[in-house]
């Protein structure tokens, strides 16, 4: 996830105004975009459909993340209003891909990536799948988010496996060799996948 972290920096500062994560693991693309962000002093905003845009990640407290910024449930009020900012901050949109065939959603999209060109700005859009219209593709890069490592899969056995030390009482020890057998044996799974019961 480090080289992850690192390539979303880099498209972060190097003012790319739409990044896209597909992938299925919501929670592990806003981690990776919050700690990218922590890394390089920048605010985070996240969007849904159901609550509109709101300041989260590390930097924001409690009262932020609960607060709704002024009418943004839609798309449209959404990028009206980031038309609107002129801070320096990653706006992460979860499920926009779903009004990517709105024209008027298209055409404000188009507006707000144009203007993140010149600034540091970054929309992050997640999602499992996603097409651009052919307007939107050149303003847009991928960024894949990789399937835990071995040694990412032996972290987590080893803390789920302390977790349930504390709560029920084990029989056996689990040893070094148990730990890289199971992680070996999640390999190709996503985390969400990994800790699934």
């Amino acid at each position: 996830m480090a080289d992850t972290r690192e390539r979303l920096k880099v498209l972060i500062n190097s003012l790319t105004p739409i990044v896209v994560i597909e992938s299925v693991e919501e929670v592990r693309a806003v981690d990776l975009v919050c700690a990218a962000c922590a890394e390089l002093n920048l605010p985070v905003f996240e969007w849904n459909i159901a609550d509109g845009l709101s300041r989260c990640g590390n930097n924001a407290s409690a009262h932020e993340q609960a607060v709704v910024i002024g009418s943004t449930r839609e798309p449209q009020q959404v990028l009206a209003h980031l038309e609107s900012m002129n801070i320096e901050a990653v706006f992460l949109l979860k499920d926009f891909h779903r009004h990517l065939e709105d024209p008027v959603v298209v055409r404000r999209l188009r507006d707000v990536a144009q203007d993140f060109c010149a600034h540091r700005r970054s929309l992050v859009i997640t999602a499992p799948a996603i097409t651009f219209p052919p307007e939107l593709e050149s303003l847009v890069e991928y960024l894949p988010l990789p399937l835990p490592d071995v040694k990412r899969l032996r972290q987590m056995v080893e803390e789920i496996f302390a977790r349930l030390a504390k709560t029920h009482t084990l029989k056996r020890k689990l040893e070094a060799a148990g730990i890289d057998a199971i992680a070996e044996n999640l390999r190709g799974l996503t985390e969400e996948e990994a800790i699934a019961p």
